[in-house]
């Protein structure tokens, strides 16, 4: 594989960071946060369509971007959404929490329950604890650490370096960024990577819809050996983590532990396994501005986002929306299909009438797989646009690349289209509808017998 520095794309206006200059600092970088050194970085959940788009024109927000909010950080998981508004609104899958305890430590556990927003920063997950509420802490990680799975697949040792490379090929950093630690960079969290043993991290990496349905985090169809270079280079520098003592089975812990589970209304975004069903809060339509999860200060109980003045200015105005019209505002297919983009992050890989793209920084650095991708030009080495993928793509192809087996056509191509599992079915009907030719061609009749050969 041929990699060469190359000059800006025109797709953009702003340049990342240089992308190979962060890789060797990454590791370090990862520890410091799950460490807590947190502090630096911003509280507030990162959404990064939000944040790329719209965090930058909320003087005059849209209803688009504060729908994109309340259901990117699953406001619609408590507070129902009207009928008219479910097709703008469709919610996030519940993240898996079955067998959690073979992944990740207790002490781990409990620092994610007491303060999401310090184990990684930038997190959709809102905080449900107070400070002082320890015990609480205490009973729901005693519990999720009790969720233990089947033994855990073995890796090989993996290697940083050959994980470096990867992670800049195949499309990671279009998402994750250069510097995943970096106030600055409009990228997914990945703080809590450092977090995972080495397994359990190659084993959520091969495989994130296991845990993760909703494919925000999609499946890369990673090797064996590609999954271990990745957690090696995001393990690189990674302080050990303190392995906690295995306790005797504390039942009554374990107990009062599913019962606070249950309590905090914690089902509605995750399954335990044990079929914990979720309590509805009020719906959309009788929230109030200031209050509940908007207040500045959340009350004891009621979720707390961290959400930036851009943010919550965003979603009071979609609020106000929903509120005023029992039925969202009718929308063309391409709207809508931009709407499913943004979810996904779909356009932080692909262009979708002049939206999205990779980042020009990022794009620069990508290459092809071989010198006839090089000849190409921008088509050779970066993600195709989406322009005409709904005419020139069989449902039954689109299927295959959202989340079947095969489909790729483009070996020169080093990034990976990923597949981000059944959740995305919708995409398939959208993307014929929306790249509907306005003036498609007549298909001519047949001949008859009487019509002259010509």
């Amino acid at each position: 594989m041929r990699r060469q520095s190359r000059p800006s794309t025109t797709r953009g206006e702003t340049t990342a960071p240089y992308i190979v200059s962060c890789f060797a600092t990454i590791g370090f970088a990862l520890v410091a946060l799950f460490v807590g050194g947190a502090a630096s970085l911003p509280a507030r959940p990162v959404v990064a369509a939000f944040n790329r788009f719209h965090a930058a024109n909320t003087a005059t927000p849209s209803i688009e971007s504060g729908l994109l909010l309340l259901n990117e950080l699953n406001c619609v998981a408590c507070h129902h959404a009207p009928s008219g508004w479910h097709d703008r609104l469709p919610g996030r899958e519940r993240i898996s929490l079955a067998g959690v305890g073979s992944r990740l430590e207790e002490n781990v556990l409990r620092g994610f329950v007491q303060g999401p927003q310090r184990m990684k920063p930038g997190t959709a997950m809102p905080a449900m604890l107070r400070d002082d509420q320890s015990s609480a802490a205490d009973d729901i990680s005693r519990y999720l650490a009790s969720l233990q799975g089947a033994a855990q697949k073995r890796f090989p040792a993996g290697d940083a370096g050959r994980g470096r490379d990867l992670y800049s090929s195949i499309g990671c950093a279009a998402c994750h960024g250069s510097d995943p630690t970096s106030a600055a960079d409009a990228s997914v969290p990945l703080a809590l990577g450092a977090a995972y043993a080495r397994d359990a991290l190659a084993a959520f990496l091969q495989n994130p819809l296991h845990t993760r349905p909703g494919g925000r985090m999609p499946a890369f169809e990673l090797t064996d050996a590609e999954a271990a270079d990745l957690a090696a280079f995001l393990h690189a520098g990674r302080r050990p983590v303190v392995r906690t003592e295995k306790r005797v089975a504390d039942f009554a812990a374990e107990s009062q532990g599913r019962s606070a589970f249950a309590t905090m209304n914690c089902a509605a975004c995750h399954d335990d396994g044990g079929g914990a069903v979720a309590r509805p809060a009020q719906p959309l339509v009788s929230l109030r501005t200031g209050h509940g999860c908007l207040a500045p200060t959340p009350g004891v109980g009621v979720p707390f986002f961290g959400l930036d003045q851009e943010q919550t200015r965003a979603i009071v105005f979609a609020l106000q929306a929903i509120q005023r019209n029992p039925t969202a505002p009718e929308i063309t297919p391409e709207q809508r299909l931009s709407e499913r983009f943004a979810q996904l992050n779909c356009y932080a890989c692909h262009e979708w009438r002049g939206k999205g793209g990779v980042e020009p920084g990022l794009a620069t650095h990508l290459a092809a797989a071989s010198g006839g991708g090089d000849s190409l030009g921008e088509p050779g080495y970066l993600p195709p646009k989406l322009d005409p993928a709904g005419r020139k793509l069989t449902p039954a192809w689109l299927a295959k690349l959202l989340w079947g087996e095969g489909g790729g056509v483009r070996p020169y191509l080093t990034v990976r289209m990923p597949k981000f599992g059944p959740n995305s079915a919708d995409l398939v009907p959208l993307l014929a509808e929306a790249c509907r030719p306005e003036h498609p061609l007549e298909t001519p009749p047949d001949p008859t017998p009487e019509d002259p050969v010509s």
